[in-house]
């Protein structure tokens, strides 16, 4: 007898069976003394008969479950649903605010540009009164037309260029001041390079406190060795640009010094960058800035992640491989070691078993949630690690 036909015993069988049951003699002990044969039939019998019971009792228990689980099932569909629809509100909240963000970043462009031409116009009225004027302080409307002032014993052409430059004054100041800054960098250029380039190569790993504890250290070094610097040679000082970095920040990246340093250590880099990111500020920043440019996502996890990867080195397309571990699929060493060679003229790379061509665009990110992970010295070798760990206050 199967399962359902010990849960599916009829009354009537029960009913049939019950005199048995009763009976004092109908016991495998008593029976066992007659024949072992009939005593397994007994105790079957009257197994059979107390499970009768039992699964009577226990079945509104268990229909009352199959209830539940369908419930359950119902309640998790109507979940997912309300999950989907929270991701999507919560997508559109993000572009809404990159948007917002941009909005704000152009208004605060154009309202410094109207400032400017307030300002030159301001200049050039002043130039404008003082030609209607003439060098006589006699105002003669023929002046500004004509450049000439009748009766005047001075030609125009020995005070023309003073108005001039009396009324650019202002921009003379802010050129001579860009023109010493500049000679100022230049004389300090080889320290500064330095940092920034030591920053690039060594401290993306680190925290920003053990960076600046390495920072201090190495400015340090540069006035013991007597190599010209600036007093305080900053990495987003040297090499970053303040209209990347602010488009950085319309993306998502956070305005902190720690994010910033990363940004530029990240366009800096030469090797693909790996970074450690447990709260996913760089997964979601990687992914504003790379979305025009049709960025692919996908895990080592993915079944075609390769075939994925091969698109996006054939066609130059930015790929974001997340979620990693702490070790990597070995068929991805060639390209994070950039293993392209020369076949028939193009730039080619071999993915696996596979050929394909190289397309000087792509681009390749990789991030991991893990907070401390802990890579072997050949991956730190491949890959340049950059920390986006939130560090307590």
């Amino acid at each position: 007898m199967g399962h359902k036909g010990r849960d599916n015993i009829g009354e009537t069988v029960i009913k049939a069976i019950q005199p048995y049951i009763d009976n004092e003699e109908f016991q495998p002990a008593a029976i066992a003394k007659v024949s072992k044969a009939c005593t397994s039939i007994c105790q079957w019998v009257r197994a059979m008969h107390k499970y009768h019971f039992v699964a009577k009792a226990v079945e509104p228990k268990r229909q009352a479950l199959r209830e539940a689980q369908d419930d359950l099932e119902v309640t998790q569909r109507i979940l997912e649903e309300a999950k989907q629809r929270l991701h999507e509100v919560e997508d559109g909240i993000a572009t809404m605010q990159a948007k917002y963000r941009e909005c704000i970043a152009k208004k605060e462009e154009l309202e410094l540009k109207c400032e400017q031409c307030e300002q030159r116009l301001g200049r050039a009225d002043k130039v404008r009164v003082s030609l209607q004027a003439g060098p006589a302080g006699v105002v003669c409307p023929r002046w500004a037309g004509r450049a000439q002032v009748v009766g005047a014993s001075q030609s125009p052409s020995h005070w023309l260029p003073l108005q001039l430059i009396n009324g650019l004054s202002d921009e003379r100041v802010r050129w001579q001041e860009t023109v010493e800054n500049l000679e100022h960098t230049l004389d300090n250029i080889f320290g500064d390079v330095l940092v920034a380039a030591g920053f690039v190569a060594y401290l993306g790993p680190f925290t920003g406190q053990y960076r600046t504890v390495l920072y201090d250290s190495w400015v340090k070094q540069l006035t013991t060795h007597h190599i010209p610097h600036t007093s305080e040679p900053t990495l987003i000082g040297t090499l970053g640009n303040p209209v990347k970095i602010r488009l950085w920040q319309i993306a998502g990246l956070p305005n902190d010094t720690l994010s910033v340093e990363n940004g530029v250590i990240n366009q800096f880099s030469q090797r693909w960058t790996h970074f450690i990111d447990p709260q996913s500020q760089a997964n979601k920043w990687i992914k504003n800035m790379e979305k025009d440019s049709g960025l692919d996502v996908f895990k080592l996890s993915d079944r075609d992640f390769l075939r994925s990867m091969e698109n996006a080195i054939r066609f130059g397309k930015p790929c974001l491989l997340e979620n990693v571990g702490e070790e990597l699929d070995p068929a991805l060493e060639p390209v994070l070691l950039k293993q392209t060679y020369k076949q028939q003229g193009n730039t080619v790379l071999k993915l696996g078993d596979t050929v394909i061509p190289y397309h000087e665009d792509f681009r390749m990110y990789i991030t991991t949630k893990l907070p401390n992970p802990h890579y072997t010295p050949e991956i730190s070798t491949k890959l340049t690690l950059i920390n986006f760990t939130l560090s307590p206050r």
